[in-house]
């Protein structure tokens, strides 16, 4: 699926103002149809990227490969989607050299937290942030045990 398929996959679908991130060839989409409806997507990327609530790039090591942006239709919700799209991604990337995902998640988003730990990702850390004005306090916690593979 190309970025125009895509766009056009998205229309009324997508949030207005949450333009989903530009395809590049560090870029990648894994879907979801259901009856020839689009139902779930997720954006994978092997390069940093900008994270916009962190207002900064997340690098990545050699052989990380990052996560993000999944979206899940809201009838198809409770059908473990995601967890299909990340296996065929997880098996992809292995193929590839990559050994490690990464991916970031509010607390705030229940789901989203659920729907990672089912698909087996762990905890490793956590990132704090304070913005008030020009100021800017950050702060990057691993968890004691560290970076599991």
């Amino acid at each position: 699926m190309n970025e125009q398929e895509f766009r056009g996959a998205l229309r009324g679908v997508m949030v207005a103002g949450s333009p989903p991130p530009p395809m590049s060839p560090q870029a990648a989409l894994d879907v979801a149809r259901h009856a020839g409806r689009l139902v779930a997507v997720k954006w994978v990327r092997c390069d940093a990227i900008e994270v916009p609530y962190l207002r900064r790039p997340l690098p990545l090591a050699a052989g990380e490969i990052y996560v993000h942006d999944a979206f899940t239709s809201q009838d198809m919700r409770g059908h473990r989607l995601q967890r299909a799209i990340s296996a065929r991604i997880f098996a992809r990337c292995r193929k590839a050299g990559y050994h490690r995902s990464v991916a970031l998640v509010s607390p705030a988003n229940r789901s989203s937290v659920g729907s990672v730990l089912r698909t087996g990702y762990r905890r490793i850390g956590r990132v704090s942030l304070f913005h008030l004005g020009p100021l800017r306090r950050e702060k990057f916690h691993r968890e004691p045990t560290g970076c599991v593979d």
